[in-house]
């Protein structure tokens, strides 16, 4: 079976990768939990406007 250039083979296992993040940074495994927070800031600020 031919394969198309670049792609790697199906049946061997790929170990994960992590996320891509511009410059090299590494977030704490807390960042997630703090985008929450700040989104539903964000939502009742809006709501509380209109």
């Amino acid at each position: 079976m031919v394969q198309a250039p670049g792609r790697a083979n199906s049946s061997s296992p790929s170990p994960p990768h992590p996320p891509v993040l511009l410059m090299g940074e590494h977030l704490s495994p807390i960042t997630p939990v703090a985008a929450l927070a700040v989104l539903l800031c964000v939502v009742s600020t809006q709501r509380a406007r209109t």
